[in-house]
């Protein structure tokens, strides 16, 4: 097997798949700021279970549409909760620490649904 072909076929097997994982990642950690990392209110909060069920499924399953539905799920609570004017102060480092994350979140899962879309294999 050529050098090409390896980078191509490890390009093609982790992109979307380290991509999804990052952004799940950001957005847990987002959660878990904003709940001041307190399991008791962590588990009230349903926006987590989603993402908690169809991000192991399509990494799991590599279907499209796992994909898409975990970058949805991820993406929409993630750019819909954004505050950017909390972007633009830094000095509140919990606040500012919050939003950045779900930017990254948002940001990153829309990268994983596109590079799980356009490719023909997931």
């Amino acid at each position: 097997m050529k050098p090409q072909e390896q980078v191509t076929r490890v390009d093609h097997l982790f992109s979307a798949r380290i991509s999804l994982v990052a952004s799940s990642l950001f957005f847990v950690a987002a959660i878990c700021l904003h709940h001041n990392f307190n399991p008791a209110t962590l588990v009230r909060d349903v926006v987590i279970y989603p993402v908690a069920l169809l991000v192991p499924a399509a990494l799991w399953k590599n279907r499209r549409w796992l994909y898409v539905a975990a970058v949805i799920v991820i993406a929409l609570p993630s750019l819909g909760f954004l505050n950017a004017s909390a972007l633009g102060r830094p000095e509140e480092v919990k606040p500012f620490l919050n939003h950045l994350f779900l930017l990254l979140a948002g940001a990153t899962a829309i990268l994983a649904g596109i590079s799980a879309f356009v490719k023909k294999r997931v």
